[in-house]
């Protein structure tokens, strides 16, 4: 689905003859979850509380943690990370075909 992102202006998801949903890509990902790995210069006792943060686990390094987080959460962990310290930090948004498979497979749960 490469070419889609590439070439596409709009994306509807289909599901037996129904628009499940539609938008631009980067619309479809704001409404989905992005998968978060840091790094802090000190331990984030607080980062599992914030609205909106889930799966959230410590890695295997020191101060590391992982979680997912819908964009529109994203601003007050990203305040408070900054505040204690980002060593590292990597976001990693969804592909269309991850889009495509959640959006299909909640149609299908229905």
């Amino acid at each position: 689905m490469s070419e889609v992102e590439r070439a596409a202006d709009r994306i509807a998801v289909i599901n037996a003859g129904q628009i499940i949903q539609s938008g631009t890509l980067v619309e479809l990902q704001n409404v989905a979850s992005s998968e978060v790995e840091v790094t802090t210069k000190v331990p984030a006792d607080q980062l599992a509380k914030f609205a909106g943060v889930t799966k959230f686990t410590e890695l295997n390094s020191s101060n590391s943690y992982g979680f997912s987080i819908k964009v529109a959460d994203l601003e007050p962990v990203m305040t408070y990370l900054t505040k204690i310290g980002i060593k590292n930090l990597s976001i990693q948004r969804p592909s269309l075909d991850e889009l495509f498979l959640k959006y299909y497979n909640v149609r299908e749960e229905k």
